[in-house]
């Protein structure tokens, strides 16, 4: 996480990925992801603590974004509190 959002090269990569007609479709009822059927598995580290806190802003935002192309199997393993010092980090891998 950086500074409570994905780092500028993750957007950029959805951007990318994210491609009417690709992995995504327009309806009358609105888009439809057309990437179903798919598990994606999230290896993420952060400084702090914020799972489940406001300042988490990385699961909902990438649960959303792969939902609307369709991927609703989605795992998230995270690494927290890395800035804490080395037993909190061995804590937090060993939880992961």
């Amino acid at each position: 996480m950086y500074n409570f959002s994905i780092f500028s090269q993750l957007k950029h990569s959805i951007d990318f990925i994210a491609r009417a007609g690709e992995t995504f479709k327009y309806t009358k009822t609105g888009s439809v992801g057309l990437l179903e059927d798919k598990q994606v598995i999230v290896l993420t580290s952060r400084g702090g603590i914020h799972k489940g806190q406001p300042s988490d802003l990385i699961i909902p935002y990438l649960t959303q974004f792969l939902s609307f192309i369709g991927i609703n199997n989605v795992q998230f393993i995270l690494t927290e509190g890395t800035a804490l010092g080395e037993e909190y980090i061995q804590q937090s891998h060993a939880q992961a």
